[in-house]
């Protein structure tokens, strides 16, 4: 999904993916479990730290480390996934739609 500008057009090429169909899907559906907020710093991140020399590409891992563990999804994932096992987390932002408005 290289050259994709966004998150949003990473998640419509999986959905229109039809070379490796089941591969596809099961990333789909992975992506589809987690933060939005989560996964828009993780391509920020691939974009930003492409030809980086390594120590500047830990700074700024660290920094996003920092920024999602003090974000309100990093303690919702641990609730939902680990101490009541529902799997329902409630994202701030919800969807990677309400993620676009926002920013």
């Amino acid at each position: 999904f290289a050259g994709k500008a966004s998150l949003q057009e990473v998640v419509t090429g999986l959905k229109q993916c039809s070379l490796e169909v089941k591969l596809c899907e099961g990333v789909f559906q992975r992506l589809g479990k987690r933060s939005p907020t989560a996964l828009a710093v993780t391509l920020q991140l691939l974009r930003a730290n492409q030809g980086r020399p390594l120590a500047e590409v830990f700074h700024r891992e660290a920094l996003a480390a920092h920024f999602l563990i003090t974000h309100p999804d990093y303690l919702e994932g641990i609730r939902a996934r680990i101490i009541d096992k529902d799997d329902q987390p409630r994202w701030q932002p919800a969807t990677l739609a309400a993620l676009a408005a926002v920013s």
